[in-house]
């Protein structure tokens, strides 16, 4: 089953970002580690009601959200690109982001599985105009961490592997 859930998913992080905005996120004051911390356990329950739950994946542990990838969450490029520019991580320089360009007709086989939608200021003013996937590029490959926009592609459900 491949299922379109854009929108779904779209709609958790809007609630996610609108929450983060008007109660936690402060003005005035820096936003302290106890404060983001409890924000994170509120961010997991809200994944779990806006999206695990209406796609029948309650056996996801939230914990592993923006951690690891979501299995059940796969990100489908813009098929009228032609390439795509992306920030490339790999395992042996994790969170350190290298720019490049991605020629889709390349990247066909290439299963871009959700971790979670990325901002490069998480506890300030998010809008999350990026989303992280892990990629596998060629088979048996280490798994590369990349960044890319989210008006680039659309997200599916797909049945857990």
């Amino acid at each position: 089953m491949i299922e379109d859930v854009t929108g779904i998913f779209h709609n958790f992080v809007d609630a996610r970002r609108h929450l983060w905005h008007a109660y936690f996120a402060d003005s005035v004051e820096s936003v302290g580690d106890e404060r983001v911390g409890v924000f994170r356990q509120v961010e997991k329950l809200l994944f779990r009601a806006m999206v695990t739950i209406p796609l029948g994946m309650g056996e996801f542990d939230e914990d592993k959200l923006g951690v690891e990838p979501v299995p059940f969450l796969v990100a489908h490029i813009d098929p009228s690109l032609e390439s795509l520019e992306v920030l490339v991580s790999t395992p042996s320089s994790p969170r350190t982001w290298k720019r490049t360009r991605k020629d889709l007709t390349e990247l066909s086989d290439t299963k871009l599985v959700i971790v979670d939608a990325f901002d490069w200021f998480p506890s300030g003013r998010p809008t999350f105009p990026l989303l992280e996937v892990s990629a596998q590029t060629v088979p048996g490959s280490d798994m590369e961490r990349w960044l890319v926009e989210v008006v680039n592609v659309t997200i599916h459900a797909t049945d857990i592997e």
